[in-house]
């Protein structure tokens, strides 16, 4: 048997014939495709218990859609929810006796999830390599945990919505819905037929044991979800063709089953079985029948099931030699599926057995499973499919073996290859000051390092070898351990930002909206229900009129009207809109005072008797009757109006809050990252810039050949904030999405909202018209006033040519047109007054049955509210489980300079003492005391203090020390080099002055630093030498007292500055030396008294740095002449002393102002650091001594007047430079 080590992929895929058209493809290593299938099979691989809970659900829901129609119970509304209707919301999500809003409102929800499915699998698929492990958890979540459960609600809801196509035809919705609904099903079978082929034993409906099982499961699940819906009526043809699928399905799941457990093929066939038994139930039985045998039909068909998967099949499949492992497999005998493998002969291994061959000895971890593999891998690879399940089963043997998979290794040294360069990068423009690049660089540096980690923790997993076989750098495995121990509540409650708790608070305020509006919508319903009070009103008045009329039993209707007006006042204090309408004032009365006074008149009048004969009472108040005609037609044809009035305040409520929260939820989160970013910015700024603080020496090893000519003089230090954080971009803009969507899902509810408004006004005033035709024809009647018959006329044509109005005409009979020409153009009225009352009745059942039709309503608003609640859940959760995936890269991001020094900051040898940060002088480890000319000590730190006694506590030099010094600033020494001197105690002091020139232009000691040393001779000279690099600067006195670090700007857009080099003066033990160099100085001195436009910013032993004012009009374009002329004055005073080796060098430096820097490495307030001085001191190394050189570092500067260039010269980074000499 051949080792496993003595095969590769590499190999196998060479034994590939020449002309199979696999070899057209990339590597598999290269293929996205490969790495991404694996990566999917792997995870659902990890989820046994979620693969089961899936499966069950999915097979429940099937057997649930196939036996949905034994729940419906014919009932005529859906006023309120019923038991029954939460079937048809699992199935169809809407209730079972379903209106077009239902409808509607199901296929735009599922339409919208739709599209943003289709939209996020588009996106994985552009990705492409670059697919986060978040984005892979997501993307296995909803395709194998979600789509199995929503697809019949899917389904369902589409194929109902196209039921409005038949009544509103082919609208822009119905034709998004189809394309979207074309578009998931294919992607559903795309899918299904996809992910199939692997060779790990997974659980799950969507995953059939081959290619063909997934294109045929496919297809039955698609023709199943498109005809099992409720809504279908008893359709023989659908049922027959339902039966016929199912019969079909069944007979080859029995030949050739659908997967590799029994238990799944068990649950499938019991499926397919019931759906057949159930379909010929439905075409044999009764509606009222159907539950009870329909439940015996699921318990056979379920025992059944089972009992042909684990007795019969394992009993009639003995004589399939072909197929002998795979049906062992299956029946779950695998001692028996163990023994025929090791029967198996590696040349009867064919097309038709490969694959299963293959999946039993990797799941039975077979001992001679690397021969099959190889075997198989050199003999059988046909197609792209069988490429993949031989690669796949390669790695899981190689992991299997503890060794670490090709693509997994190269995976893994990727990561860190573009790690290294990132680091490289950056530390590489560190050292060209390229700060503004910085930011960027660092982005990709630690984003590549998370994201490294993310991925090979997602690998570990898959092989854990990966972690201990030392190929991983030990940082990485410990972010990598860390990754995997922490607890994921510790972890959410740590990682909550800002954004989190603002959308959630958004969330909050969304849905109080939602709950605004139900509160409006059910407000407006109620509007129907008050109507519906005014129109008994009417119809009681009516009564009155029509038994009046009869002359019998008119006083007890007028009981019943005066009974009805009570209670209507009895409402008037608990309902606005009833109030309004009864106080509603016309003529100066209102309709509640002329009602009352008809009720009043009439109940006088009748005197608790009927009124037998209406025509010979002569005193009967006729008037008052007309009155209340005409009172109760205008309340009618008012009602709406008035109704919403009194309610428009309610919706002016709504109204503002939508703009309110609106305005406030993105306006203050605007506003907050505004100020964020700029808070950033600065801090970003003055992190990245203490980058340059960084000594040049310790950097030389990223001074490559690559980096050459890159370093550019004139940069512009700014920062583009959003390169340099994507990842908080990102989240910033995602959680703005967020909001939006949000928002956008309150203001859907608030249109359908104004829908609802538009809904109940027609059905009020449809229904008070409807009640004006009897109300006029009644009275047309019972008066004999042929002009009433015509106002009942006139409403029914208001009726009729109101479009909005028009679905009420159902309401009013044909039979009334013959009624109005009897009493219209008759002079003789032939039809009966019991004919006319008839029709009256007939108009007041369908005005009653109508306005309960509005019942609906009710609950409608109710499942809206919970439709676009559940909504706003939902984006919130996802709003929120994205922005978790942004937490790690922000957080990288915010402190990314800390990180990287910490991380990567020159192998771990660094420490932060390079960074602008804060640092109390006081405790520094040294005896360090400052003194102003005045003998005043202004600095000490806590060592100095604690030793030199109870004077130095008062800030007062003890006896010695004052001495000392004042014998030093008496001599008028202006020496800036350390003085070492000896005292009567044996101790050595050290003292560095600083020196300045005066309002005068005198050159003095401005501030002396001491340094007190208490220990040998040679401890002092090698504390002097260090000293001497710390302290070899001195500067102006306004750094004096400043909080460090201290940052140094201008408002010139170049600078000029003369730098003088003095070889020869970098020590002053000769007294000949020092009388020269302060003969320099004094001529500094005495330039700078005569012209008051230069001064000087730097003076050492060594070095003398002058800069001009440029904004002087003295100077203007004769920077060049004058520089030149001062620095030859210098060189002529030094070349009057050749006979001590002494040499001038002058430099005019034009450059690129910079900002300049003091911090806390330098020993508190002693030295700038700035790119003009150390690009001049990088420069002047290839001047020519004794001359005045020129060097120009402005892109596209003129060239001065009175050079001629030089030479050209290459500086340590590469950098070209033209050197000119002043002639």
């Amino acid at each position: 048997m051949q080792t496993h080590a003595s095969y590769s992929f590499s190999s196998v895929f060479n034994t590939i014939s020449e002309r199979n058209p696999i070899r057209c493809l990339k590597t598999p290593q290269q293929t996205f495709l490969l790495h991404f299938l694996e990566k999917i099979h792997f995870i659902v691989f990890s989820n046994k218990i979620m693969n089961w809970i899936v499966t069950i659900l999915f097979y429940c829901l099937f057997i649930l859609n196939s036996i949905s129609r034994i729940f419906l119970t014919e009932k005529e509304t859906n006023e309120s929810l019923q038991p029954s209707d939460i079937v048809f919301y699992i199935c169809g999500f809407r209730p079972e006796i379903v209106t077009r809003d239902d409808i509607f409102l199901a296929e735009s929800i599922v339409c919208v999830i739709c599209t943003l499915a289709i939209i996020f699998f588009v996106f994985v698929f552009v990705l492409k390599s670059r697919v986060h492990p978040v984005i892979l958890n997501f993307f296995v979540a909803l395709w194998f945990y979600f789509t199995p459960i929503l697809i019949f609600v899917i389904c369902n809801s589409f194929v109902q919505g196209y039921v409005l196509a038949d009544e509103s035809g082919l609208t822009g919705s119905t034709i998004n819905s189809f394309i979207v609904h074309f578009l998931i099903i294919s992607i559903l079978g795309v899918g299904i037929t996809l992910f199939s082929d692997t060779p790990r034993d997974i659980t799950h409906p969507f995953l059939p044991s081959s290619t063909f099982h997934a294109a045929v499961f496919f297809l039955y699940l698609t023709l199943f979800s498109h005809t099992n819906g409720f809504y279908h009526s008893s359709n023989l043809g659908i049922f027959l063709v339902r039966s016929l699928a199912a019969f079909s399905i069944s007979i080859y799941h029995l030949c050739s089953p659908f997967y590799r457990s029994r238990i799944m093929n068990s649950l499938f066939l019991f499926c397919t079985f019931s759906e057949l038994a159930i379909t010929i139930l439905y075409i044999l039985l009764a509606q009222e029948h159907l539950f009870g045998y329909v439940l015996i039909s699921l318990a056979s068909t379920f025992v059944l099931s089972f009992l042909v998967y684990f007795v019969i099949f394992p009993v009639i499949t003995k004589k399939d030699k072909i197929h002998r492992i795979r049906n062992a497999y299956i029946s779950g005998n695998y001692r028996l599926a163990l023994q025929f493998l090791k029967k198996q002969k590696l040349d009867k291994i064919n097309k038709y057995n490969m694959r299963e061959i293959v999946f039993a000895a990797v799941n039975l971890k077979y001992d001679n499973v690397d021969s099959i593999v190889l075997h198989v891998s050199s003999k059988n690879i046909e197609s792209y499919n069988d490429l993949f399940y031989i690669w796949s089963t390669i790695n899981i043997l190689e992991i299997n073996h503890g060794e670490i998979p090709e693509n997994i290794r190269d995976l893994a040294e990727k990561y860190s290859s573009e790690l290294a360069h990132h680091i490289h990068d950056f530390w590489a423009n560190v050292y060209l000051s390229n700060i503004s690049s910085l930011p960027k660089i660092a982005t990709r540096v630690c984003s590549s390092y998370l994201y490294q980690v993310l991925n090979l923790s997602f690998f570990v997993k898959m092989c854990p070898v990966l972690l201990t076989n030392g190929k991983l750098d030990q940082s990485i495995q410990t972010d990598i351990e860390v990754h995997r121990k922490k607890s994921t509540f510790m972890s959410f409650i740590k990682n909550t930002s800002f954004s989190d708790v603002y959308v959630f608070i958004v969330f909050i305020g969304i849905a109080a909206g939602q709950a605004l509006i139900l509160l409006g919508s059910r407000q407006q319903w109620n509007l129907v229900k008050y109507s519906r009070v005014f129109l008994e009103l009417a119809k009681n008045f009516m009564e009155y009129e029509i038994y009046l009329f009869d002359g019998a039993n008119n006083y007890q209707s007028l009981l019943n009207l005066s009974d009805n007006f009570q209670t209507i006042l009895n409402r008037k204090n608990r309902s606005r809109a009833i109030s309004a309408a009864l106080s509603f004032e016309e003529n100066g009365v209102s309709y509640e005072a002329r009602i009352t006074k008809f009720l009043q008149t009439m109940l006088n009048y009748h005197d608790g008797k009927d009124i037998t004969n209406l025509t010979e009472l002569s005193d009967f108040p006729k008037n008052e009757l007309v009155d209340m005609i005409y009172t109760l037609n205008s309340t009618l044809s008012n009602l709406f109006s008035l109704f919403d009035k009194a309610t428009s305040s309610g919706r002016q409520i709504k109204n503002k809050y939508t703009i309110g929260i609106t305005c406030s939820s993105l306006g203050v989160y605007i506003i907050v990252v505004l100020i964020k970013i700029h808070i950033f910015k600065i801090r970003q700024k003055r992190v990245y810039k203490s980058f340059l603080l960084i000594p040049k020496s310790e950097l030389d090893l990223y001074e490559t050949h690559s980096i050459k000519g890159t370093y550019q003089f004139r940069r512009k230090h700014n920062f583009s904030y959003i390169k340099s954080n994507p990842a908080t971009i990102l989240s910033m803009l995602w959680t703005f999405i967020g909001i939006l969507v949000q928002i956008w899902v309150l203001y859907v509810n608030v249109l359908f909202s104004y829908d609802d408004n538009k809904e109940i006004q027609i059905a009020i005033e449809g229904l008070t018209c409807v009640q004006r035709v009897p109300l006029w024809l009644i009275s047309g009647v019972v008066f004999n006033e042929q002009r009433y018959h015509e106002f009942s006329a006139e409403t029914l044509d208001q009726i009729n040519q109101d479009g909005d109005l028009y679905a009420f005409t159902d309401c009013i009979p044909d039979t009334i047109y013959l009624l109005y020409g009897d009493s219209i153009y008759r002079s003789n009225v032939i039809v009966s007054k019991d004919y006319w009352i008839m029709v009256y009745e007939r108009i007041e059942t369908n005005i009653q049955e109508k306005s309960q039709s509005y019942n609906y309503l009710y609950g409608f608003y109710a499942r809206r509210f919970m439709t676009y609640f559940a909504s706003s859940i939902i984006l919130f959760i996802f709003t929120v489980y994205f922005l978790r995936q942004f937490v790690k890269f922000r957080t990288v991001e915010a402190n990314v300079a800390e990180h990287i020094m910490k991380k990567f900051g020159y192998e771990n040898k660094l420490d932060d003492s390079n960074k602008l940060g804060k640092y109390n002088q006081y405790y520094l480890p040294i005896n360090l005391i400052g003194v102003n000319k005045e003998m005043r000590i202004v600095f000490s730190t806590k060592k100095s203090k604690l030793k030199a006694g109870k004077k130095l506590r008062h800030l007062q030099l003890y006896d010695e020390l004052e001495r000392i010094i004042k014998n030093i600033s008496e001599e008028q020494r202006p020496n800036e080099d350390v003085v070492k001197l000896p005292t009567m105690t044996n101790r050595t002091v050290l003292v560095a002055p600083s020196l300045k020139f005066t309002k005068d232009n005198k050159f003095e000691v401005n501030f002396l630093t001491i340094l007190k040393v208490n220990d040998s001779p040679t401890q002092a000279n090698e504390i002097e030498n260090q000293y001497e690099k710390l302290f070899e600067s001195v500067y102006p006195a306004f750094m004096k007292e400043k909080q460090l670090p201290i940052t140094f700007t201008t408002t010139q857009n170049f600078l000029t500055i003369l730098l003088i080099k003095l070889d020869g003066f970098h020590e002053t033990s000769d007294l000949s030396k020092v009388y020269i160099r302060r003969k320099i100085s004094q001529m500094v001195r005495e330039i700078a008294k005569e012209k008051n436009f230069i001064f000087r910013i730097r003076e050492t032993s060594s070095e003398i740095i002058i800069a001009f004012d440029q904004d002087n009009n003295a100077v203007g374009w004769k920077l060049v002449e004058i520089g030149s002329t001062i620095g030859k004055s210098i060189i002529s005073l030094v070349n009057e002393y050749e006979s001590m080796n002494f040499k001038a060098t002058a430099l005019l430096f034009k450059s690129k102002v910079h900002n300049m820097y003091v911090t806390h490495n330098r020993l508190s307030f002693l030295d700038f650091i700035g790119d003009i001085i150390y690009d001049a001191e990088e420069i002047i190394r290839f001047c020519v001594p004794s001359h005045v050189n020129y060097v120009s570092v402005i892109p596209r500067d003129m060239r001065a007047k009175f050079t001629t260039k030089y030479k050209n010269c290459v500086l340590r980074n590469g950098t070209n430079v033209d050197l000119y000499i002043v002639v």
